[in-house]
C-alpha cells in the first residue's frame, strides 16, 4: 500500500490492525479514503473487502506521502534494479531516482539501507549465503571431479560454528598444473562487503605465457595463520618438488607460510614491488633504474656490473641474488629478486 501511496501521492495511516485484519485511512480530516482488508484463511495473503478510493483532502495533507518512503519501501521500489548481473545503483543514484521518478527526497543513509534490503530481497542475505556454503562446496566437488574444496570454521560462544577460511581449486586446475611452468604466483586482495576479509590467489603460466588460475581462498586477513593454512591446502595440488619457485609481494606472512610448508623452495618477489619500495625508502630515481636493470640482466657479468652500483646505495644488498641465475634452465619471464 505504501508503494501505491507514493505513486498516487497521498498520505495514509494505519487506523487499526491485528494479525488477521487492517484498516487504513487517509490522514486528511474528513477524507473518505479508506481500505479494509482481512487475511485469507490458511494463507498470508490479505484480501481487500472495502475500498473507498476518493480523496477530498488538501494538497498539503497529501504532500505527506514522502513519509511513506521508508527504507523497506524504497528497497522494494529498487528491487528490479538489482536483478541479474551487476552491482546495481549506488546510494547516491537511488536518491536521484527517487527524486526524479517519485518526487521523494531521502537521505543518503536511507538510500544505503534500502539498497542493502533490495540486494537481500533479490540475491539473499550474507548470513544465508554463509549457511549454504557447505552444501554448495559439496555440490561443486560432485559436479567437478578432482576439485579440492575445504571449509574451515571456528566455534562460537553459543555452541555454533562460524566461517573462518575457505579454499577452492577446481578439478581443471588440479589436473592442468602438471603441464604448467613450476612458478607459482601468490597474492592477496581485500574484499569489500559486510564481512570484509581477504581473497588469496595462486596462479601459474602455461607454455604460451598465459595465466592459469590454480586456487583461491577466502580468509579473515593476510596474517601468518591464514597464509600458512592456504599453503597447506595448496600443497595438495602443488607438491614440494625440485625447481618449484614462488613469486609474491613483500608480505612477511607469505614468507613465513612458505618457509613452514614448502621447505627449501625458491621464493622471489615482483620487481615492480621492489622498485616501489626502493623508490619510497631511498628517494633515488637512479637507484630504481639500476635495480630494474639488474633484474633484467641475462648474464651474470652484466648483473655484477650493475649490482656494484647498487651496493653504493644499499649496504646489505650482498645477500640479494638474480632470479634468472637462481632459476636457470626454466626459461622464466618473472623478474624479481630472490629473498631466500
Amino acid at each position: 500500500m505504501a508503494l501505491h501511496a507514493i505513486t498516487k501521492k497521498f498520505h495514509f495511516k494505519n487506523e487499526k490492525s491485528d494479525p488477521t485484519m487492517m484498516i487504513l485511512k487517509c490522514c486528511g480530516i474528513g477524507c473518505p479514503w479508506r481500505v479494509y482488508a482481512v487475511m485469507l484463511k490458511d494463507s498470508d495473503v490479505f484480501q481487500i473487502r472495502t475500498y473507498e478510493g476518493k480523496h477530498t483532502c488538501t494538497i498539503d495533507v497529501r504532500g505527506g506521502y514522502q513519509q511513506q518512503a521508508t527504507a523497506s519501501v524504497v528497497g522494494e521500489l529498487m528491487r528490479t534494479k538489482f536483478a541479474g548481473v551487476g552491482a546495481g545503483p549506488k546510494p547516491g543514484e537511488i536518491r536521484h531516482m527517487m527524486r526524479a521518478d517519485h518526487g521523494v527526497n531521502i537521505s543518503y543513509w536511507k538510500a544505503w539501507r534500502s539498497r542493502e534490503m533490495a540486494i537481500a530481497n533479490v540475491h539473499g542475505s550474507c548470513n544465508a549465503s554463509y549457511v549454504d556454503l557447505p552444501s554448495y562446496l559439496n555440490k561443486l566437488v560432485t559436479v567437478n571431479p578432482g576439485t579440492i574444496a575445504n571449509l574451515c570454521t571456528e566455534p562460537t560462544d553459543d555452541g555454533g560454528q562460524r566461517f573462518k577460511y575457505m579454499f577452492v581449486s577446481l578439478g581443471a586446475s588440479v589436473k592442468g598444473y602438471r603441464y604448467m611452468r613450476k612458478v607459482v604466483v601468490v597474492d592477496g586482495t581485500h574484499l569489500k562487503g559486510k564481512y570484509a576479509g581477504c581473497l588469496l590467489t595462486a596462479s601459474v603460466q602455461d607454455g604460451s605465457y598465459q595465466i592459469f588460475p590454480l586456487a583461491i581462498a577466502v580468509v579473515d586477513s593476510e596474517n601468518d595463520a591464514s597464509w600458512e593454512w592456504f599453503f597447506q591446502q595448496l600443497k595438495a595440488l602443488v607438491p614440494d618438488e625440485e625447481g618449484l619457485v614462488f613469486v609474491s609481494d613483500m608480505n612477511s606472512s607469505i614468507y613465513k607460510g612458505i618457509s613452514k610448508v614448502y621447505e627449501g623452495v625458491a621464493h622471489c618477489i615482483y620487481i615492480v614491488h621492489l622498485k616501489r619500495n626502493i623508490r619510497t625508502n631511498f628517494k633515488v630515481s637512479h637507484l630504481t633504474y639500476l635495480v630494474a636493470k639488474a633484474a633484467r640482466s641475462y648474464r651474470v657479468e652484466d648483473f655484477n656490473k650493475t649490482f656494484n652500483g647498487i651496493r653504493t646505495w644499499m649496504r646489505d644488498a650482498q645477500n640479494t641474488y638474480w632470479i634468472q641465475g637462481l632459476s636457470s634452465g626454466h626459461d622464466l619471464i618473472f623478474l624479481g629478486i630472490d629473498l631466500t
